[in-house]
């Protein structure tokens, strides 16, 4: 008998399964159970001869994981954008070394300036960092109630049948 479904090591198993789960647990969340319960299983989920290769390679270099003892361990706990190296999308690199491959970043980088530049100019924001809140704004939108009464309107009191108590009979 092993401690769960799951268990990868039935030699070294008490048996009795505690409910924990395991990172591996979490990393098969994000894949494998991820794509069959998308439907994909067939497509994605796991790496596998003819299934579309969507890989992820992490740096184990970096100070913020090394020394890897336990892979899926250190990518549920300690993974972060930072330690991306590599990525393959159904086969093809598109990130290597860290850096998008066959993105032209400064065209894309102009795009975003001219996109910001056309919402601030349409909604009349300066872009020379003078423009802040108007505190008067948000109670024009409020009917010049404060936030806080606001809240306290708003918020279920006894008599609501939302309120966490129930309603009062």
């Amino acid at each position: 008998m092993t401690c769960s479904p799951r268990c990868v090591r039935p030699s070294q198993c008490s048996g009795v399964w505690n409910g924990g789960l395991r990172s591996r647990d979490l990393l098969e969340f994000t894949t494998v159970d991820a794509a069959r319960s998308c439907g994909l299983e067939a497509r994605v989920g796991s790496i596998t001869p003819g299934k579309d290769a969507d890989i992820i390679l992490l740096r184990t270099d970096d100070l913020t994981v090394f020394p890897v003892t336990d892979p899926a361990a250190t990518i549920v706990s300690a993974g972060h954008p930072g330690l991306v190296d590599t990525v393959l999308v159904a086969g093809r690199v598109v990130k290597r070394d860290g850096a998008l491959v066959g993105a032209d970043l400064p065209a894309l980088r102009a795009r975003l300036l001219a996109s910001r530049n056309r919402i601030a100019e349409a909604a009349g924001i300066p872009r020379d960092g003078t423009w802040r809140p108007r505190p008067e704004a948000k109670q024009e939108r409020t009917g010049g109630m404060s936030y806080d009464a606001l809240q306290a309107r708003n918020s279920p009191g006894p008599g609501d049948r939302h309120h966490p108590r129930g309603p009062v009979a």
